[in-house]
């Protein structure tokens, strides 16, 4: 039996200690005003290090976000898929509120473009896999990149709100604006 090459403890370490770094000043400052510097200070690591590791402080903002995109798309994909979309579109907004200072820098800063293209990929392959018959008039990738995009928009503008309205009432819109069109679209009432 092939053994798995084994990753340096020394690497996990350090890209830990980014991760929990870019997470925490995240919480301090908008992620846009954070310098290297910064988090290689908060992270205990060299500044070159940090370029051993990683291009720029977006592609550790990209790499840290992964679980939270991941868990994102698995609460986004339910209303496009199933009948209780108020119940999916609600567990969205609450999902962002948990992480909060994470979904701000990653939806609203210099990474947002990139999040949102991967997140409209990989809604893509898990929605309809493969290229299928369109929707209406309209093909299903554009479909699943609207709807992406709209409810990126809508999460977006809820996160920088100075008084956000409940994730219920999000939840609500949501399902209203995106979700109900799409699926009627798609002929799943």
């Amino acid at each position: 039996m092939k053994k798995e090459p084994s990753v340096d403890a020394r690497i996990v370490k350090t890209r830990r200690a980014l991760a929990r770094a870019v997470m925490a000043l995240s919480e301090e400052k908008d992620f846009d005003d954070l310098t290297i510097t910064e988090i290689t200070a908060r992270a205990g690591v060299g500044y070159a290090t940090f370029f051993r590791h990683y291009p720029d402080k977006e592609a550790l903002l990209t790499e840290v976000a992964e679980p939270l995109l991941d868990e994102l798309l698995a609460k986004m994909l339910p209303g496009l898929l199933q009948a209780d979309r108020l119940a999916a579109a609600t567990s969205v907004f609450q999902l962002a509120a948990e992480h909060r200072a994470l979904c701000v820098a990653l939806l609203t800063g210099h990474a947002a473009p990139a999040v949102r293209q991967r997140l409209i990929v990989r809604a893509t392959a898990r929605v309809w896999p493969g290229e299928g018959p369109a929707c209406g008039d309209a093909p299903r990738s554009l479909l699943v990149a609207h709807a992406v995009s709209a409810t990126l928009g809508l999460l977006t503008s809820w996160l920088v709100m100075d008084e956000p309205l409940p994730p219920a009432a999000m939840g609500q819109l949501l399902d209203t604006l995106v979700l109900a069109p799409v699926r009627s679209l798609r002929g799943s009432r």
